[in-house]
């Protein structure tokens, strides 16, 4: 069953960063379930936008030794979600990305909807009546029909909602309709996420919605239909010269989910509310290009978590009037004076007795993989002492199977040391985020105390002969011939499995008290 998930906007593509992490990780999609991801924006520059398309094409290398492997048991392997691009081609993530600002690079929402040549006339005052719906004023802060679009809607969705329509007549929503299933026995769902105190996003949402709903495909009108509803979560700083003003975006989500209760919500099945009221620190002004690219933040981590769950749950056909709502934030165990988060009453990442959800769902395959990055940067590429000449000549057998086909030199040891430092960065931008720091890892620190979920726990002394041990039980199995596994897929699949077993040690991941 696949679910097709619009991000739209910067948030959007900020959330895809963080749900790609998260399924980079092990994060269970369901038995047969896909994800196939369209971004949609206008700024085709936009920096975040940028590194989430290079981090998905890394995602998709991947994902593609892991779904070779032999055999239909790979839970828990890393990078087994299936993320599936649109098109024939699941290789090709050029039909996943909209960048509606590349027809029209340069112009303003003026020259967008032809102002100059719209009558004016007594009997047809059309350019009067324009001026009296978007400002005409060459004031930068005011623009609206003087606006650039280059950079996107800049928070203006009275702008977004004319602009965004363009999209139901682009290549991916034509491919995206055809290739909607029309079988009831796996039927497609759609996922939508944006926040809605900006301009694309608020824009996006409720367009897509009654696009959907009104389509002439039956099977895209009557399918389930869920959205991630971004609520304000950061502020930039003061700038008169500057569209974006973070002191509206209270008011735009209260008027936003007004219009959207009114118009909007009966067409949904599923609703998640996700927001951050403790906002202290502010991001710089930026208007879009290049330039934004915002810390990652602990509400888009939320977000891509909606995005699993939905996934989850059963394609069930739309139901009108039976609407589920779910509310998330991040407020919960704020310690007002720092702006600091208990993660622990937050997240909820307590595994005493082995049943929490959250932990076993999300935290420990997070946790897995924070090992796999640490322990690739301390043992498997660099030499320690107590392992002599390194790993790659130590007496395991499996560093001598697979050493020449993953070392640093090969496409593959290139590929995975970006996507882990990639991973790192992310996690370190989350516990340096001025609005609210949240801190999973810190990999500065050494191998016994890099996880930060329970800060106060005590360090195991032997996680480096645990994890090596692990690694061994799972390589034993595997025939030294005839496997039908390339050294890559064995190395991934060991590390996998062996990382996943020592996540489950509860006194090394024990409740903090």
């Amino acid at each position: 069953m696949r679910t097709f998930v619009y991000f739209v906007g910067g948030s959007g593509a900020r959330t895809l960063r963080s749900l790609i992490f998260l399924m980079a990780s092990g994060v269970d999609l369901g038995k047969g379930n896909e994800i196939v991801p369209i971004l949609v924006d206008y700024d085709i520059e936009n920096g975040d936008l940028v590194r989430t398309k290079a981090l998905m094409d890394q995602y998709v290398q991947f994902n593609k030794i892991i779904k070779d492997i032999p055999g239909e048991e790979k839970d828990h392997l890393f990078f087994n979600g299936a993320l599936t691009m649109l098109g024939n081609n699941p290789a090709d993530s050029s039909l996943s990305f909209v960048e509606m600002g590349r027809e029209y690079p340069n112009a303003t929402f003026g020259n967008y909807i032809n102002y100059d040549n719209l009558n004016q006339s007594d009997d047809d005052p059309t350019q009067d009546f324009i001026r009296s719906l978007y400002s005409a004023s060459k004031v930068k802060s005011k623009q609206e029909l003087e606006l650039s679009l280059k950079l996107g809607f800049k928070g203006n969705p009275n702008i977004g909602s004319v602009v965004f329509n363009k999209f139901f007549g682009t290549e991916t929503y034509r491919t995206f309709y055809n290739s909607f299933s029309t079988d009831e026995t796996t039927p497609d769902k759609v996922f939508i996420v944006g926040s809605i105190f900006g301009g694309t996003g608020s824009t996006g949402i409720p367009q897509l919605v009654k696009n959907l709903r009104s389509c002439e495909k039956n099977a895209i009108r009557n399918c389930r239909i869920g959205t991630c509803i971004i609520l304000p979560y950061f502020n930039v700083e003061g700038n008169e010269k500057s569209q974006i003003n973070s002191n509206l975006n209270v008011s735009k989500s209260k008027a936003a989910l007004s219009y959207y209760q009114k118009e909007v919500n009966d067409k949904l099945d599923e609703i998640y509310y996700i927001g951050c009221n403790a906002r202290k620190g502010t991001y710089k002004n930026v208007e879009g290009g290049s330039e934004q690219r915002n810390k990652a933040h602990l509400v888009e981590l939320l977000s891509a978590m909606s995005i699993v769950e939905f996934a989850k749950h059963p394609g069930t056909p739309h139901a009108p009037g039976i609407l589920s709502e779910y509310e998330y934030g991040s407020a919960q165990g704020f310690e007002p004076d720092g702006c600091m988060l208990d993660v622990l009453s937050a997240v909820n990442v307590s595994n005493e007795t082995g049943t929490n959800e959250v932990y076993n769902r999300y935290v420990r395959p997070m946790n897995a993989f924070a090992f796999f990055k640490k322990y690739c940067d301390e043992y498997v590429y660099t030499p320690k002492k107590d392992d002599g000449a390194g790993v790659f000549n130590s007496p395991q057998t499996y560093y001598r199977r697979v050493g020449s086909d993953i070392s640093r030199s090969t496409d593959f040891g290139k590929l995975l040391e970006s996507f882990q430092e990639a991973f790192a960065v992310w996690s370190d931008e989350m516990a340096t985020n001025e609005q609210l720091t949240f801190s999973p890892y810190d990999f500065s620190k050494d191998l016994d105390h890099f996880v930060l979920f329970n800060a106060e726990r005590p360090s195991s002394k032997d996680i480096y002969s645990t994890i090596r041990k692990n690694v061994a039980l799972q390589f034993s199995p595997i025939p030294q011939e005839g496997s039908g596994m390339s050294n890559t897929q064995i190395f991934m699949k060991i590390f996998s499995l062996g990382l996943w077993e020592l996540t489950a040690n509860k006194e090394l991941f024990k409740v903090r008290k």
